[in-house]
């Protein structure tokens, strides 16, 4: 009894999310209403457009944003869908806390043959850090390849993308804290397997880095969860 309870409700949340899914990948329209200009600073109901406009491109999505000096930055991806796409690439953007409409591509990168997103940006050291992974471009699956990171201190110049991390490892979230005066701890929660498979087994790593290119566990070992 208890299967036929769950499986069709397995299949209509599977339903559900494939839809959503492919409603994300639609463009947005262009807003019809007058944009206001003042002093009077309230955000409510009041959208900015941060990704760039392009036909064929219209899937905008895996969002990270970070303030860096003077500036708000933002990376996403841009490809034709949601799902893995070799098209895909990482826009970098960059824009002033004063002037949410206007924003400055200052970085792109794709390879043809790779889908690219999980786009994560943080600062350490002076350094403006963008991690991001490279999956393979298969539609209907979700395949890690490897992880990378390039980084900047000037919002001009970038460091040629290097590889991080274990191989199908997926980087969730990293968080820079001061551990000792005037010294930065940066922790990084990942996990390493494929959570989309029937029979998945997925295991979570905790580690911490002091610059954020070269990582250690935090405790005995990196895995803290397996199931």
């Amino acid at each position: 009894l208890t299967f036929l309870l769950v499986s069709p409700l397995a299949a209509v949340a599977v339903l559900l999310g494939a839809l959503f899914a492919l409603l994300a990948s639609y463009g947005q329209g262009s807003c019809i209403l007058p944009r206001y200009k003042g002093k009077l600073d309230v955000l409510l109901g009041r959208s900015h457009r941060a990704s760039t406009l392009t036909p064929a491109m219209v899937a905008n999505n895996n969002v990270s944003i970070a303030a860096f000096g003077s500036k708000l930055v933002i990376a996403y991806r841009k490809a034709d869908t949601h799902f893995a796409s070799p098209l895909a690439r990482i826009i970098v953007a960059t824009a002033s806390s004063q002037d949410l409409d206007t924003w400055d591509v200052i970085w792109e990168h794709h390879t043809g043959k790779d889908d690219l997103r999980e786009t994560l940006l943080f600062e350490m050291q002076g350094h403006l850090f963008l991690y991001y992974a490279r999956l393979a471009p298969f539609k209907r699956g979700f395949t890690p390849r490897r992880m990378q990171w390039t980084r900047t201190n000037d919002l001009k110049v970038w460091t040629d993308p290097v590889d991080i991390g274990e191989i199908s490892e997926i980087i969730w979230d990293v968080k820079v804290r001061e551990d000792q005066p005037g010294k930065k701890m940066a922790y990084k929660v990942s996990y390493v397997g494929n959570h989309y498979a029937g029979d998945a087994e997925c295991t979570v790593l905790f580690e911490q880095s002091r610059d954020a290119m070269r990582w250690s566990p935090v405790g005995k070992e990196s895995a803290v969860y397996t199931g």
